[in-house]
């Protein structure tokens, strides 16, 4: 269903939330089919009892994520530094760090098969050979569990994860859960993207109801709604007005795990607005990070990896 109608009838304010969360809201005639709800981002997770006792500091850039990593690492003892999720989003944020894009300008390719992507590829293979990288094992959200998991049973110190694991890591952990913004490339700014998903609502109905669904949607997405859903969670706060309210001012105050999310939003780089994205990610991309962590022996079938990507994508975007 088109919002847009209801959002001029009322002048409702759209500048409140945040542009980089509303660019999957748009349909092509202009409209709003959906809004920012249950969004999130990309940080670290570390064991921050750990980190005090070994006097380490937390990594801003990759060399130092490298360096604390490989100081907690001891395979004896089955801990290692770092993990994160098989996902292709993740083996995106690494490419967005050094600066590369998703796609290409006139999206008919992969934009990182290229000098960017195979240095991304190639820091992520040689932690796994220099053995402070734990390789994650199984797909889409099973590759999350086993990640989660090793990081609750301290077999790995530090985790790229979603913003949304804070309060289940937070409940589930028995060492203090710390957040940071994700370490930079070196040289570079931090970066990050976005994930979760957005409210809708379905065409079809009556107009009284179609008006009550707006009337929820709007509750959904007010600054006390918003704000309390966020302090439950640990996904975005969606609203810009959530950060400057008393309630939220308060509870970070109390609980600095949850400030993280908000401080990486200025870091989003937004995925890619392309019909024929989902097909190419779920199908291809998605198991790309595996076969980097897993199976490339060497630079050349990393660039491999890169090509059979390229040209995967190709065929899709083509279609």
């Amino acid at each position: 269903m088109n919002l847009a109608p209801y959002i001029e009838a009322e002048n409702y304010d759209l500048s409140d939330f945040y542009e980089g969360l509303m660019s999957f809201s748009y349909g092509e005639d202009g409209g709003v089919y959906s809004m920012p709800f249950n969004r999130s981002t990309f940080i670290l997770y570390y064991n921050a009892d750990l980190f005090a006792e070994k006097g380490l500091a937390v990594p801003t850039t990759w060399s130092e994520l490298k360096d604390v990593a490989m100081a907690v690492t001891d395979p004896a003892n089955k801990m290692w530094g770092l993990t994160a999720p098989e996902q292709g989003i993740y083996l995106e944020l690494w490419v967005m760090q050094l600066g590369g894009e998703v796609l290409n300008a006139d999206q008919s390719d992969i934009g990182y098969n290229n000098e960017i992507g195979l240095a991304a590829a190639q820091y992520l293979r040689d932690a796994v050979d220099d053995g402070w990288y734990q390789a994650a094992s199984g797909q889409e959200f099973v590759s999350n569990e086993n990640v989660r998991t090793a990081f609750i049973n301290k077999n790995v110190a530090m985790l790229y994860s979603s913003s949304g694991d804070i309060k289940t890591l937070q409940n589930s952990c028995e060492f203090t859960v710390g957040t940071a913004i994700l370490p930079a490339a070196d040289g570079r700014t931090p970066a990050s993207t976005t994930g979760g998903a957005n409210i809708a609502a379905l065409d079809g109905h009556p107009e009284e109801e179609n008006a009550a669904t707006w009337d929820f949607i709007k509750y959904l997405l007010s600054t006390e709604s918003t704000s309390s859903f966020a302090q439950s969670t640990g996904y975005l706060p969606v609203r810009k007005s959530v950060l400057t309210s008393d309630s939220w001012t308060a509870f970070v105050a109390e609980n600095p795990a949850f400030a993280t999310p908000a401080q990486m939003l200025q870091y989003c780089v937004g995925r890619p607005y392309n019909y024929n994205y989902t097909t190419f990610y779920y199908t291809y991309e998605n198991n790309a990070l595996a076969k980097v962590v897993s199976s490339a022996a060497d630079r050349a079938e990393l660039q491999t990896i890169l090509n059979e990507l390229s040209e995967a994508a190709k065929a899709t975007f083509a279609g």
